[in-house]
């Protein structure tokens, strides 16, 4: 909820009294205060919230082009880079100049009004000090002449009564007007001294009380001791006023000053200060002033209370319709409100509370944002709009922005031909960025020419109000919104292209056919994505170039414009701009428009070759090959060196192939006729030659010149044109003759002469050729080259078969061959990775590892190392190199190179190693893996058993503390999982265990109690392991009470043997109970141990008894029959002692099981009945309370024949 008390500061319509001339004294009335210089209310409490303000236009940062970055052209170099940065930082300059301009004429113009107002103070100023001197002259003398006549003439009824009351308000008037004179220094008290106006008025009422005026005394008495804070005197007088004169023009005024003391009151009481809140008796008596109706004074100041007071209430509802009908009344009456804004700002910050209902447990009411609003504010009105745009301002102030973008949208929706509407939709474009809604808001600054621009309504609208002022306004917003918009377009759709490329790229590399059917899907969606932003980017360019062809950066948008044609797919209209960039201007777009000409209508042949209008012997020879493979074009068009090619490669119709070859042997070629389409590029790419473009490619790129000449030039060969061939091949030759272009073409040019039968020219030209020395001495013919990577080729497509066929032997011979015989092979990284693969299969696990080694050490930035290094993991593993698969695997997953962090069997690498570790008995190392593999990989599902592995890893080491704190950690984070109740409940037990076997009862004791505490707060989870786990701590924390218990002894004086006995008795009870606990879990085996145990107590004190010696005082006589008794108390302990062990024996026999208990119960009864119960030598175990070991990590680790079985027709608590 936000805080009003800081919108509560409101006039407490302080009363202009007037001396009235004629015979009935006037009346004080309440004058319409200016909430400026009001009385000021309440302070702002703690936290709370300014009232609502208008973004101020003028102090919004500079934002769009001429501040953003220029686009920065496709391969500009750094002089043009530095272009556009020395033509952005005068633009800026430009900018602050015209700003400052601004800024001096505002100022200048401000200060010329300033001095006109002093000049006409000057004017008036003095007649004003002697109209006032003189007034206070009359004052002063009126006073005087009236007290003296009441001296004289005393209280009658006649006149009294109205001198008494032209007193109270002189009085009112002369100490208000001394105390606005005074210096405030000089001043005791913060307000007027009133008590004598008090004291007239007061004697008028009480002496007069039907004085035609009374009313009006009533109420100047209750305001002058308003004024001197005798608030709850000032309530009394107003509340007697409303209820002696309820129809006198005074009530609805008095009534609204009673509701502003329960008002003051109360919020008084909210902030400490008082202890009473009111707000229902306030809102009860402005409801009864604005009853009245809107004819007096202070309606507006009524409404506006009666509304704080609801909203104090929570009844934001009635809260709002006040503020509706405050608003509706001041814009009918002619004076209007100083109150209507407040109220417009107050709605607005009402309706941006996200939770109006603070009852419920919704922090944003369902109806939140323009629901509401319009629920309240939909009738048409015209002070909607400016609740509408304090609101949208109000939620943008609150960071909460895609509501406030929604009520800007409203907002230019429902008034189309604001004049504001252009800054509106900057904050409605800001509001929608901020919410991340950044496709929206450039597709609204695209549209903002079509909204603003001199066919829209909104420019009608503003011409015919001659608001030139906001159309240049807008033309300017609009102008900056398209350069951004071409900017945003043009950038976004750059890094969709890019997306796609990758895409394709994954999908051409991929090996499975849906990985690759997906990444196509995926370049296709996103290509088609690209395509529709940068037409949208060429729509708005074309647009700005029509609106804007004069603009300085004209090149700029208009290569933007050809780029993104381009880009969009639209190959004709594009290379048309390009063209005219290129041929009409020097300028630093000349060589990107070149090449771009080139690229245009290079894909436009392409088209129309596979559309089957144009011969495709224009095209790149590989482009030929493809279509031919692909069986759009005929053997007869292709060329016959391409032929040769395709029949040396096997590719193609092999018969086709060779009949044409067939056909063409000994025939000479034919001059066919160049294609428009074909000539238009060869035109475009001489273009870029005769400009002379190469010398203003940036350094890191290669020169095109080359290329180009080099295609033109086997066009023409193509198309039989020797002559033209020759040519530019020749061109090629005598200037670059260390390129393989030259090799190349030097061949080509022998070509034409071999296919005319020229031969006396062939071996001319070649004696020339020869002596240019083509190449560069270590290059090959291009011929050699290709045949090089065939043969490659085909050695490794033959490995693969082989491997396919599962000649797993041969298949890596093979790729270790093509790796060993050429080293330059491109795919040699995945020769021997597929080698070492084959290798695998065969089981030869060391020559496998030795290959992966080399991917990942001489190919590390290849895809396959990564792998590479985890099968050297795998296969040192299963070579017994456990050393090398753990460095492997550790190397796999701590490398922060990016192809080992995405490996999916980088996790799996770290737990590895910890597990090769634990079975060679690293376990320190082991266990701060998996420790490891815990804290780094907790989203694995066995990251939690990793950590209680590495608990029993410093179990095995002995090292306590570590195991304490894992066993801590591990408890901290899972110990409330039910899934991990069995692990918790061991860590408990192992611990317990620990100090346990020290024999240090006092520290293992909390260990088990934690056992059987988390247990039994949930005995269904966990299942029989954690049954079994809690019987045992159940029977261990037995045991540490049988053991402090056998250590009491039966000896000493008569006295200290009865004591002893007593303690032994005693203490059996409460042993045996603790045993008996441990029946309640029914879990054989410490069933079977409570019982055995229970016996042994049993047994334990009738040896204690039996071999109990007589106390010192006893004589021969006495000392026989004293241990007479006790041997017959012996007797029956070793009765119930044998009944336990009895028990266990026959539940053992019961449910077929075989134990430590049941040995021991049975080297008990031997003991007790020897001949029931013989034994061999060697059967006979010692009578000690042992304990068995705890379970393991997953399930109990049992004897032969254990097994946790309910126990059978036992009556535990018989036992």
């Amino acid at each position: 909820m936000l805080c009003w008390l800081a919108f509560s500061g409101l006039a407490l319509f302080v009363p202009a009294l007037v001396w009235a001339q004629d015979e009935d004294a006037a009346e004080p009335e309440l004058a319409e205060a200016d909430t400026e210089t009001a009385d000021e209310g309440p302070a702002p409490t703690d936290g709370a919230a300014a009232a609502p303000t208008a973004p101020d236009a003028e102090a919004q940062p500079k934002t769009g082009v001429f501040s953003d970055p220029i686009p920065t052209p496709p391969n500009a170099d750094e002089n043009t880079i530095a272009e556009l940065a020395a033509y952005q930082n005068a633009t800026l300059r430009y900018i602050d100049e015209v700003s400052e301009y601004r800024n001096e004429l505002r100022t200048a113009v401000l200060s010329e009004y300033d001095a006109k107002l002093k000049s006409i103070d000057k004017v008036y100023a003095g007649e004003l000090t002697k109209l006032r001197d003189d007034e206070r002259i009359q004052r002063t003398d009126s006073i005087a002449r009236l007290e003296r006549f009441l001296e004289k003439h005393g209280r009658n009824e006649t006149y009294a009564p109205g001198v008494l009351y032209r007193l109270a308000v002189l009085h009112y008037e002369k100490a208000d007007e001394e105390y606005l004179s005074a210096d405030p220094s000089t001043l005791t008290q913060d307000y007027p001294d009133f008590s004598k106006s008090i004291g007239y008025s007061g004697e008028l009422i009480r002496r007069f009380p039907n004085f035609p005026q009374a009313d009006g005394a009533y109420y100047l008495l209750g305001f002058c001791q308003l004024q001197m804070d005798q608030e709850d005197a000032a309530n009394d007088t107003f509340m007697a006023l409303v209820e002696k004169f309820p129809d006198s023009s005074k009530t609805p005024e008095a009534l609204t000053r009673i509701g502003e003391y329960h008002f003051s009151r109360s919020q008084d009481a909210i902030q400490g200060v008082g202890s009473e809140v009111t707000w229902d008796v306030a809102k009860s008596y402005y409801a009864r002033a604005v009853a009245y109706g809107p004819d007096y004074a202070i309606y507006d100041r009524a409404l506006y209370r009666l509304a704080w007071t609801e909203y104090y209430n929570e009844d934001y509802d009635s809260m709002i319709h006040r503020f509706i009908e405050l608003v509706e009344y001041a814009d009918q009456v002619p004076k209007g409100s100083s109150l209507r804004q407040e109220a417009i700002e107050f709605m607005a910050a009402a309706l941006a509370e996200e939770d109006w209902n603070l009852q419920d447990t919704i922090d944003r009411d369902p109806d939140f944002g323009m629901s509401r609003f319009n629920k309240y504010l939909n009738s048409g009105q015209d002070f909607e709009l400016e609740v509408l745009r304090v609101y949208a301002d109000t939620l943008a102030e609150q960071a909460r922005y895609d509501f406030a973008a929604e009520a800007y949208e409203a907002l230019l929706q429902r008034d189309v031909c604001n004049p504001e509407n252009p800054k509106i939709h900057q904050s409605y474009i800001t509001a929608l960025n901020l919410s991340e809604q950044r496709e929206k808001a450039v597709l609204v600054q695209s549209n903002l020419d079509a909204i603003y621009g001199k066919t829209s309504e909104w420019y009608k609208c503003q011409e015919q109000n001659g608001n030139l002022e906001a159309i240049a306004y807008a033309d300017s917003i609009a102008r900056k919104a398209m350069m951004y918009s071409i900017s945003t377009y043009y950038t976004q759709a750059g890094e969709l292209d890019v997306a796609a490329e990758e895409a394709l790229a994954k999908a051409d590399s991929a090996r499975s056919p849906a990985t690759q059917a997906e990444l196509q899907a995926q370049h296709d969606t996103t290509r088609a994505k690209a395509i529709e932003v940068y037409t949208r980017t060429a729509e708005l360019t074309q647009g700005f170039l029509e609106k804007y062809p004069n603009d300085q950066d004209v090149y700029l948008y208009r290569y933007i414009l050809a780029d993104a044609l381009y880009n969009s797919e639209q190959y004709e209209k594009s290379a048309v701009v390009f063209d005219d960039i290129r041929d009409l201007s020097d300028g630093r777009f000349r060589r990107d428009a070149a090449m771009g000409s080139i690229d245009a209508r290079s894909i436009l042949l392409y088209q129309g070759v596979e559309q089957g209008q144009v011969d495709p012997l224009g095209l790149p020879p590989e482009d030929i090959k493809t279509l031919y493979g692909r069986g759009a074009v005929q053997a007869s068009i292709v060329p016959t060196y391409l032929l040769s090619e395709l029949a040396s490669e096997g590719k193609g119709d092999q018969a086709a192939i060779e009949a044409e070859l067939a056909a063409r042997d000994g025939q000479k070629a034919v001059m066919r006729p160049i294609p428009q389409e074909t000539q238009r590029v060869l035109d475009a790419r001489d273009k870029y030659a005769e400009y002379h473009l190469d010398s203003r490619r940036p350094e890191t790129e290669e020169p095109l010149e080359d290329d180009y000449e080099y295609l033109n030039a086997l066009t023409y060969y193509h198309y039989g044109d020797y002559e033209q061939a020759r040519t530019r091949f020749g061109r090629i030759i005598d200037q670059h003759p260390e390129t393989d272009f030259a090799v190349v073409s030097a061949g080509f040019v022998i070509n034409t002469y071999q296919e005319e039968g020229d031969l006396d020219k062939v071996a001319e030209i070649s004696d020339s050729l020869r002596e240019k020395k083509l190449g560069t001495g270590e290059g090959t013919s291009d011929l050699d080259t290709k045949l090089q990577d065939i043969k490659y080729s085909a050695l490794f497509e033959k490995a693969r078969q082989l491997f396919d066929a599962e000649q797993y032997a041969e298949a890596a011979y093979e790729y270790e061959r093509i790796a060993d015989e050429n080293p330059t092979f491109d795919d040699i990284h995945l020769a021997l990775y597929n080698a070492g693969v084959a290798y695998e299969r065969i089981q030869r696990y060391e020559s496998a590892m030795r290959l992966y080694k080399r991917v990942y050490t001489e190919y590390n930035d290849k895809p396959e190392a990564a792998d590479a290094l985890y099968r050297v993991g795998v296969n040192g593993e299963r070579f017994f190199d456990f050393e090398t698969a753990v460095d492997s695997y550790l190397e796999l997953h701590d490398s922060k190179r990016q192809t080992f962090l995405d490996h999916p069997e980088r996790v799996t690498a770290l737990r590895k190693a910890a597990i090769i570790l634990k079975y060679t008995e690293s376990f320190e190392r082991a266990a701060q893996l998996m420790e490891r593999y815990h804290d780094e990989h907790n989203e694995q599902t066995d990251a939690p058993e990793l950590l209680f592995e590495a608990c029993l890893m410093y179990e095995e080491m002995g090292n306590y503390s570590k195991m304490d704190k894992t066993f801590e950690k591990f408890r901290k984070k899972y110990a409330g999982d039910p899934e991990f109740r069995v692990f918790t409940l061991t860590s408990y037990v192992k611990q317990g265990d620990y100090f346990n076997k020290k024999n240090d009862l006092k520290k293992a004791k909390p260990f088990y109690e934690k056992v059987v505490t988390v247990y039994q707060d949930s005995p269904s989870v966990g299942g029989t392991k954690a049954n079994y786990l809690a019987a045992k701590a159940q029977y261990l924390l037995a045991d540490m009470e049988f053991k402090s218990w056998s250590k009491i002894k039966l000896n000493g004086t008569l006295k200290q043997f009865k004591q002893n006995v007593a303690s032994k008795k005693e203490g059996s009870a409460v042993v045996a109970q603790k045993f008996n606990q441990v029946l309640t879990y029914k879990n054989a085996e410490w069933t079977m141990a409570a019982l055995y145990s229970i016996g042994g107590m049993f047994h334990n004190f009738a040896s204690s008894m039996e071999q109990a010696e007589c106390p010192p005082s006893f004589d021969a006589d006495t000392c026989d029959g004293f241990l007479e008794s006790l041997l017959e108390g012996a007797f029956e302990l070793k009765d119930k002692a044998r009944e336990n062990y009895e028990a266990v024996v026959q539940f053992g026999r019961d449910n077929s099981i075989v134990n430590e208990w049941t040995r021991k119960s049975l080297n008990g009864l031997n003991d007790i009945a020897p001949k029931e119960y013989p034994m061999f030598e060697g059967e006979r175990t010692a009578l000690t309370q042992t304990t068995t070991s705890p379970a393991g990590l997953l399930r109990a680790t049992k004897s032969e024949g254990e097994q946790d079985v309910e126990p059978k027709d036992v009556d535990m608590e018989d036992k």
